[in-house]
This record gives structure tokens, C-alpha cells and sequence, in this order.
């Protein structure tokens, strides 16, 4: 039986397998000398010292799947897929993080709603769209540019419905800038 190495910061708890890996993080309550997991946390899951899932747990057990992670065709670029409390994927890319820090979406990915439609494609940094993105409305295609925390801002297209340009040019703030002032 692998042993269990328990880290204590206040009323939450880390937990690490035979390998230093991080298998729980969550709260925690100590009754006499009986610790037992209480409230929300985190139970990650590994394949060969590789981390693979991360699920949600109450009182230390699993709810649902928050995280599943992949190799993808690059050897640099792990894919993270993050999904809903219902198990709808909802996010599948580039990501940062860790067990102990929490995982952001951070370089090139893509998000959904809640019917898996595709609502962005492109760059994020610290979980915001971020760099070059495509946003999309009912599956069409919205807007194209550039894009600042989740606004676009800098270089861009707005669409319509047929996909014809109705704007593009710059942006500030999630307004396409006109001669004098804003448009909406």
C-alpha cells in the first residue's frame, strides 16, 4: 500500500502519493487523530507519474470531471480539456498550472457553450481571450482580431450573419472606433 504524505496550510489539506505527486487538495476538519476531507477539493488522477484527470470531490469524494489532459501532435504543447459540472466539455487547449496552483487556459485553444457549439477559437492568457481570436454567435462566425482580457481591442472584423464585413479596422474597448468616437 502506498503511503500518504499530508501537507497542512490553515484548514486546507494537500495530499501526495509515494511519488510526490499531488492526489488531494481540498479542506479538511481533525477530530482526535482522525483527519477526514470535508467540503470541496480536488482528486487528481495519474497514468505513469503523468497527471491525466482532476475531478471535483465532496467531502473527499468524486462529483464530476473538472479536467482531462492529453499529448498533442507537438511535443512542447499538452492539451487541457475542462468541462462543466454536467460533463459537457467546455474549454480544449493550451494550458498552465498545476495541482498545487490550479490550471488556467493560457495559449491557443477553444471554447463551447453548453450545447459543445464553438463560441471562441484562438489565443488566451490567465484564462482570458487574449492575442488573435475568432468569436462565434449560433455558429457563424462574429467577429475576427485581436483581443485584450476578453475584449476585442487592436485590429478586427465584425460580421454579419452572411459573413460579410460590416466593420474592420480598429477597436478599443469592444468598440469598433469610428471618425468621431464610438460605434456600437
Amino acid at each position: 500500500e502506498k503511503r500518504k504524505i499530508q501537507e497542512f496550510n490553515n484548514n486546507q489539506m494537500i495530499e501526495y502519493d509515494n511519488e510526490g505527486n499531488a492526489v488531494y487538495n481540498g479542506y479538511f476538519s481533525k477530530k482526535k487523530d482522525k483527519i477526514e476531507k470535508i467540503g470541496d477539493g480536488y482528486i487528481f488522477k495519474y497514468e505513469k507519474n503523468v497527471l491525466k484527470e482532476v475531478y471535483h470531490s465532496q467531502n473527499g469524494h468524486e462529483t464530476f470531471k473538472c479536467y482531462s489532459f492529453e499529448k498533442s501532435n507537438s511535443p512542447f504543447l499538452n492539451v487541457m480539456n475542462e468541462y462543466t459540472a454536467n460533463g459537457i466539455l467546455k474549454y480544449k487547449g493550451g494550458y498552465d498550472g498545476s495541482p498545487l496552483i490550479g490550471f488556467t487556459r493560457d495559449g491557443k485553444g477553444d471554447e463551447y457553450d453548453e450545447n459543445e457549439m464553438l463560441v471562441y477559437s484562438g489565443y488566451w492568457k490567465k484564462n482570458k481571450r487574449n492575442g488573435h481570436g475568432l468569436y462565434y454567435q449560433n455558429t457563424i462566425l462574429y467577429y475576427e482580431g485581436d483581443w485584450v482580457d476578453n475584449i476585442p481591442e487592436g485590429r478586427g472584423k465584425l460580421l454579419n450573419e452572411n459573413g460579410d464585413v460590416v466593420y474592420n479596422g480598429q477597436w478599443k474597448k469592444g468598440y469598433y472606433i469610428i471618425k468621431k468616437g464610438y460605434g456600437i
